[in-house]
């Protein structure tokens, strides 16, 4: 599974639930173009981009990270130490 470390501004710890709760579809799709990805619109062969909430309703900050899939947002929220 996926596994975060607390968060890099307040330190709130990222419980399994907030996973589930937290860590959602952005809205924004990407594609492989000719010069790296493309973003938005509707492809053909589109990927869900994803977002991660350091859920202020839960004691966090609010802090959010974006990412083309759930592990590029983990990957990117764990790096920021």
């Amino acid at each position: 599974g996926l596994i975060m470390l607390p968060c890099p501004f307040c330190g709130k710890q990222v419980t399994k639930e907030d996973l589930d709760d937290a860590l959602y579809p952005s809205g924004v799709t990407w594609r492989e173009g000719e010069f790296g990805r493309v973003y938005g619109g509707n492809h053909t062969h589109q990927n869900q981009c994803y977002q991660f909430v350091c859920q202020s309703h839960k004691d966090g900050c609010g802090a959010t990270m974006d990412g083309d899939s759930k592990e590029d947002v983990v990957s990117k929220w764990n790096g920021r130490r």
